[in-house]
């Protein structure tokens, strides 16, 4: 019933499921054989049984997140897969490890890490969900959640690739600029950047991730970043950070991408080449179809006077921006898993406390590329758990199983992504056709609207000519109307003239007459 009592703790099943698992636990008397139906029923992962087997299971749930699986394991952190009960969305948890969690230096950085990805919200940065210290009461260390990515780190691509064309190579540093230009921007310097430390997704997109380094640059003591105490993997680090780790601006992550970039091209960094002090190694000696505008961009970068770099990411993001070309990319996954599975067999040292290197794993490793790695895993949870194995080792049977699904479902992820290329080829035509259409469109529609105003502007010119003629007519009525009454009065002026002269010419008639009768008289 100890299992029974773990497993109610770790608030993973219903209450109508816990009630079935209790019944089983009375049937069985070995809690791996509960555990096994509980796996094959698809109540539990793997993962889970054996953490309630080990008397683990009260951090299984967390808030409303419930962890699945784990993904990759760091030096101070734990990556697992989990679940977003409220969305349904998986997202990566990450913990610190027991052993770090009473250290106060790597707690100070998991905290202003966590406040770094909830202040940040880019497309080319890591997106983080919720952060949530400890809770002593109810057992949960403290925890960061972030979004579950897909693809592999630069490193393991270029490592699977051999060589990536430069163009890409100039996209993918212009994203990863732009990222980190929000990231300056919001206050916070990564100090990690490396080629581990840059994601390539499917299609092309590039993400920032793990800020386990970062420093907020504020002067609340509060929020106080601690580096590392000793650097144990330096190869992209700017000369002013190997001298003061703390107080370094955003200028040391171009020096870090400058580095990373170098080594996206000639497959070394560029301190394998000569001295931090010396002038950067030329590129164009190791490649010769690199144009010599990118060598410039790329040994500005790499200045070792701050004052000589570009000053800002977006200076960087401008600079290769008529460089950049974005191109989907085709994953071989199993050639990936490969590559994985012979760093871990060949023993690679888990670094230690304050040691920075190139094999740590970061918040948001969680998602390079463990895509196949991922899907194989859960569709695996539900195999048969042998009963006469410890609880440490119930998942080792699944191994077998576990590499033939992967390299069946990588086969199709391979053949899917091809035709997502294929898709986007297609997409990418009809996009230019378009755009050739929209262009026609363009040159019609002003056309169309230079004609609209030569139109509006003659008949604006009509209408002020008929107003015109309007105001003459207008004018004209009222001379003639005025012509009219002068005439109207000039002929009233006669009549009374001729009137007066018919008066006048009978006064002088009479006058005559009177005349002619005097003389006769006479």
């Amino acid at each position: 019933m100890e299992f029974a009592g773990e497993l109610k703790r770790s608030g993973l099943l219903t209450h109508a499921q816990f009630v079935d698992a209790v019944t089983l636990c009375k049937q069985h008397a070995k809690p791996v054989a509960t555990a096994r139906i509980l796996v094959q029923q698809g109540l539990l992962t793997t993962f889970q049984a054996e953490q309630i087997l080990l008397g683990q299971g009260h951090c299984l749930s967390l808030g409303p997140y419930r962890v699945l699986r784990p993904l990759s394991d760091g030096g101070v952190g734990r990556i697992y897969l989990g679940i977003d009960t409220r969305s349904e969305q998986r997202v990566a948890i990450k913990m610190l490890r027991e052993s770090r969690r009473n250290n106060p230096r790597a707690v100070q950085r998991f905290r202003v890490e966590g406040r770094a990805l909830l202040a940040m919200n880019h497309k080319n940065l890591l997106k983080g969900l919720a952060y949530q210290k400890v809770n002593p009461q109810l057992g949960w260390p403290a925890h960061l959640v972030t979004d579950v990515v897909e693809g592999p780190n630069l490193r393991e691509l270029l490592a699977i690739r051999k060589r990536l064309p430069w163009h890409v190579v100039c996209d993918m540093i212009a994203q990863a600029a732009a990222g980190l230009q929000h990231a300056h921007e919001k206050g916070f310097v990564h100090r990690d950047i490396k080629p581990s430390n840059l994601m390539a997704l499917a299609s092309g997109r590039v993400l920032v991730i793990d800020f386990g380094m970062v420093r907020y640059c504020t002067e609340d003591p509060d929020w106080f970043s601690p580096p590392p105490a000793r650097l144990g993997f330096a190869d992209y680090l700017a000369p002013e950070q190997l001298a003061d780790r703390e107080h370094v601006d955003g200028r040391a992550d171009i020096y870090s991408l400058g580095s990373t970039m170098f080594y996206l091209l000639i497959g070394k960094a560029p301190i394998k080449f000569a001295t931090r002090s010396a002038p950067p190694p030329s590129l164009r000696q190791h490649r010769e179809d690199i144009p010599e505008t990118l060598e410039r961009i790329v040994h500005k970068m790499l200045a070792g006077e701050v004052e000589q770099r570009y000053q800002s990411m977006a200076e960087v993001q401008q600079a290769l921006q008529p460089l950049a070309r974005r191109a989907s990319l085709i994953i071989d996954y199993p050639a990936l898993l490969r590559a994985r599975a012979t760093t871990s067999r060949g023993g690679e040292v888990v670094p230690t406390e304050d040691v920075a290197t190139e094999s740590s794993t970061s918040s948001s490793a969680v998602a390079a590329g463990q895509g196949v790695a991922a899907v194989a895993a859960d569709r695996d949870d539900t195999a048969t758990l042998p009963a006469s194995e410890p609880p440490s080792s119930l998942a080792a049977t699944q191994l077998a199983h576990l590499e033939t699904l992967v390299e069946n479902l990588s086969q199709r992820l391979i053949d899917s992504q091809r035709a997502l290329a294929d898709a986007e080829a297609k997409i990418a035509n009809d996009a230019r056709l378009a755009e050739q259409q929209l262009t026609l469109w363009r040159r019609e529609k002003a056309d169309l609207l230079r004609r609209l105003r030569h139109s509006e502007q003659a008949r604006e010119q009509a209408e002020q000519a008929r107003e015109q003629a309007e105001q003459a007519r207008d004018a004209l009525e009222h001379q003639i109307t005025e012509t009219t009454q002068r005439a109207a009065a000039m002929t009233d002026a006669v009549a009374a003239l001729e009137h007066r002269l018919a008066e006048q010419n009978e006064d002088l008639t009479e006058l005559r007459d009177a005349y002619d009768r005097s003389r006769q008289d006479d």
